[in-house]
């Protein structure tokens, strides 16, 4: 039995009964022909599959027919009815049981199995990116593969990384990983910043050095650059910090 490969999407529908196990269920729509052969019928229950199943983001789709009568006779009119069955869903595979009313009230099935993969993008440095640079879009190379060929900790989303640093240089061509990029510092070691002290009830603004790097939200020191004293502040953005406490107010 030949593997026939096609790309579709999923559409969840209402259950229609009779051992639907809680997954897909459609119908094919009106046939012209009153019976079809085994081809005619790949045919159209690929087509079928291929027009009904949408945006759970699966492609990939490999269909194999498990069991199928020579032929397949319904009255003219009347619809396939598609419903999928127990599988293994954790494996990636789904299994369809095909059902039509034959001529003589004889109903006639069919069954198939489709191993379907969620598919993402496969993530890479177009260009050497060193250390500490801000990744841009004209950084990366996008690529859609299967999921299961991408590895756990592979970045799958752009946005998961633009506009973050690079935390160690990224070679040319090599997959981005969710550990090469961090949100970028804040406010840098060295760097002189206005930092808010509210003193007396009013809002103040002085100037200091900061004595490490940080995110936003973290707490980290200052010397005033004019009384030379050290104290904390907490980073409210880029370049922005609001005076906690001084040192010799603990302790």
């Amino acid at each position: 039995m030949a593997l026939i490969l096609i790309t579709v999407t999923i559409s969840l529908l209402p259950p229609c009964g009779g051992g639907w196990v809680g997954g897909l269920c459609f119908t094919a729509g009106a046939i012209e022909n009153k019976s079809l052969t085994r081809s005619d019928a790949e045919a159209k229950i690929l087509a079928v599959l291929a027009a009904e199943l949408d945006p759970l983001g699966f492609s990939d789709i490999r269909i194999r027919f498990t069991q199928f009568p020579e032929k397949f006779p319904y009255p003219e009119g009347s619809e396939l009815v598609f419903e999928e069955m127990a599988g293994h869903r954790r494996l990636g595979i789904r299994r369809y049981k095909i059902s039509a009313l034959g001529e003589r009230g004889i109903r006639k099935t069919a069954f198939c199995a489709a191993a379907v993969s969620a598919e993402g993008l496969d993530i890479r440095a177009r260009y050497h990116i060193p250390a500490g640079k801000r990744i841009a879009e004209s950084d990366l190379i996008l690529r859609r593969v299967r999921l299961d060929d991408l590895p756990t900790d592979a970045v799958t989303d752009p946005a998961q990384i633009l506009d973050q640093e690079a935390n160690r240089n990224i070679s040319q061509g090599e997959r981005i990983e969710r550990d090469f990029a961090r949100q970028p510092f804040a406010v840098l070691r060295g760097e002189i910043i206005e930092v808010e002290l509210v003193a007396g009830g009013m809002g103040v603004k002085v100037f200091a050095e900061a004595q490490s790097s940080g995110f936003v939200g973290d707490q980290i020191p200052f010397k005033n650059t004019l009384s030379l004293k050290r104290f904390y502040a907490n980073i409210t953005g880029p370049r922005q910090a609001r005076f906690v406490w001084a040192e010799g107010d603990k302790g």
